[in-house]
């Protein structure tokens, strides 16, 4: 508790300004930018799940999945910090190349760069959507390029989240506005997207608010969540996927004008995330139909909402669309020692791969597969190793070293139950 109040005064006192100042040719960032940073690297489309999730899994359910997500991640992060400490300036590529070898560089790289790619996809379809759905309100009507199985132009004035059938295979005018807007950015590093992530940050917390306030008020009064629900079975795919941010500590480590202050930061930044989801899993899990759609969003914008309550919801969807170069400067950072052009395949591969999932019925399965495969190692068990085979005693203690050991056999076991469980189901 003096460590979280220290780290509140910390940010209030601090003198330096907040979008960081030139040190070695480099900016760096305060703790409060960091903050933001790392919420802003959580915050995406697995949030407006928890609706649905906690819907069937009940509240009692959720709340547990979601801290245990969210105590396992703080934890790992605070282990990463101690092994970052000794190695400023590396990022996971490097590390795993140094501590794991060989065989572990590349089986780092392979899921860093799936998980990444599922990330950026997964914000570039909800952000698509929602600016062709956005245009159709505001000019009447949308299009879209289909490219297979025959080659001709769509038209919509459908005014649904999702204006544009699924099955579709094509680009739509909202994607390619949202592809030129966030590879611009992509091309810059971390700390020039600061003003933008700033203004993501902002419409996160007005958006979700006045989204909850709506949610709260017009909720169907037979719907409450259950205490424990029936399924839980997508309940830890989400909530990895919720918190999927550990693979950007080392780059947000490298940033930090204060290194002292950097875990504390960290935690902070999954406090919150863990109190956001579990509003946004216990409120949304109470409203509409029951079982509650799967995009929360999408049933808000059925229910033929009030305009405010339209804006708030393409204020979110804009403030998921800005977090989007940050997944591509964070590919391009670490496919730096593996190609000469980084710059390109962290553009390239995401894009292409968002061009191909969307519209598609069968992405969300996708999505929930790749949390549990790719997210959950390169989240837990990537970093987790690197303590474990960490040369050096005096980083790895043996207390530190048995911790990332529990963790580690905790992690593997939860992850393949769930996974049996989907399988199964």
């Amino acid at each position: 508790k003096l460590q979280f109040l220290y780290f509140i005064g910390y940010l209030i006192m601090e003198r330096t300004p907040l979008l960081g100042s030139k040190e070695a040719n480099q900016k760096k960032l305060s703790s409060l930018m960091l903050v933001l940073l790392a919420c802003n690297t959580m915050n995406g489309p697995g949030l407006l799940a928890l609706g649905s999730i906690f819907g069937k899994a009940g509240w009692a359910y959720g709340v547990v999945g979601v801290g245990v997500a969210a105590g396992v991640t703080g934890k790992t992060v605070s282990l990463l910090n101690d092994i970052l400490q000794e190695h400023a300036g590396e990022e996971f590529s490097d590390l795993s190349h140094k501590i794991l070898g060989e065989k572990g560089y590349l089986g780092t790289m392979t899921v860093l760069s799936c998980s990444l790619a599922a990330l950026t996809c997964a914000q570039i379809v909800v952000t698509s959507q929602a600016v062709d759905s956005f245009l159709v309100n505001v000019f009447g009507t949308s299009s879209l390029l289909r490219l297979y199985p025959s080659v001709g132009l769509l038209t919509t004035t459908s005014q649904s989240l999702t204006p544009f059938p699924e099955g579709t295979y094509g680009v739509s005018l909202g994607f390619a506005l949202d592809a030129v807007f966030c590879i611009f950015l992509g091309r810059l590093d971390i700390t020039d997207n600061i003003f933008p992530q700033m203004l993501s940050s902002l419409l996160s917390v007005v958006s979700l608010g006045m989204l909850l306030m709506y949610l709260s008020e017009t909720r169907d009064p037979e719907g409450s969540v259950p205490i424990v629900g029936s399924d839980s079975s997508e309940l830890l795919g989400v909530s990895v996927f919720c918190f999927a941010f550990v693979l950007a500590v080392p780059s947000l480590h490298d940033t930090a004008r204060h290194k002292g202050t950097f875990k504390t930061a960290m935690k902070s930044a999954v406090f919150i995330m863990f109190v956001i989801c579990c509003l946004i899993g216990v409120i949304g899990g109470s409203y509409g139909p029951t079982p509650v759609p799967g995009n929360l969003l999408q049933a808000v914008f059925e229910s033929s909402p009030p305009e405010v309550v339209k804006l708030a919801g393409y204020g979110y969807c804009l403030a998921l669309l800005l977090p989007i170069p940050v997944y591509s400067i964070l590919l391009k950072r670490n496919l730096a020692s593996l190609t000469d052009r980084p710059g390109f395949y962290s553009i390239a591969v995401p894009w292409v791969a968002a061009g191909v999932c969307y519209l598609q019925p069968w992405f969300t399965s996708l999505l929930n597969w790749s949390s549990l495969l790719c997210l959950g190692f390169i989240n837990f068990t990537v970093p987790l190793l690197l303590v474990v085979y960490h040369p050096d005693c005096t980083v790895s203690t043996p207390r530190r070293r048995g911790t990332a050991v529990f963790l580690l056999y905790f992690t593997t076991f939860v992850i393949v139950c769930t996974i049996l469980q989907n399988l199964f189901k």
